[in-house]
């Protein structure tokens, strides 16, 4: 378990390094500068900061009663990219809704989008409070990574008549 923490750790340094980004003194950033909210043990965690703004979005797809699913597509703003291997959290909550899982680790590109399952009521109503947290960085000699934090308040179709569905969103934060 040790060894996983340390190359995590690893992996966080190498992400910042890779966004070009460096101190004034010529020096890399350490992983705890570039990704707040990471341990020293590299454990993934929620950025730190000011709390992330309301944003009303609508999610394409419908969900009828029973296990459903959320596929939720994070990407960059334009001129960036997603840090991979950097803090990665997805959890929702909905009235009439549950959300056995929540995402928390480190992103892995290979596995966008996320898919989130979701157990349905009988005649429940949105909306999905989704909450996301992850990193991006931005590319040449003025680089740097940002934490995005959004909470999203997602409209869904719940009005399917058979079992299940899926419901689609994107997420790109403004540059």
């Amino acid at each position: 378990m040790r060894l996983f923490r340390q190359i995590s750790v690893l992996l966080a340094v190498l992400a910042a390094i890779s966004c070009g980004r460096e101190e004034p003194s010529g020096e890399s950033v350490t992983a705890a500068a570039a990704f707040p909210g990471v341990g020293i043990d590299g454990a993934p965690a929620r950025p730190k900061g000011p709390e992330p703004v309301a944003k009303s979005v609508k999610a394409i797809g419908q969900l009828g009663p029973g296990r459903g699913t959320l596929i939720v597509d994070i990407k960059a703003p334009a001129g960036a990219e997603l840090t991979e291997g950097a803090p990665f959290l997805v959890s929702a909550k909905g009235t009439d809704l549950k959300f056995p899982h929540v995402i928390d680790t480190k992103l892995d590109l290979a596995k966008l989008p996320v898919r989130l399952p979701l157990d349905v009521a009988d005649g429940a109503q949105g909306p999905v409070e989704l909450d996301l947290s992850y990193y991006y960085c931005t590319k040449g000699d003025d680089g740097s990574c940002r934490p995005e934090r959004a909470k999203l308040s997602v409209e869904i179709d719940m009005t399917g008549g058979s079992e299940g569905g899926e419901a689609h969103l994107v997420h790109r934060p403004a540059a």
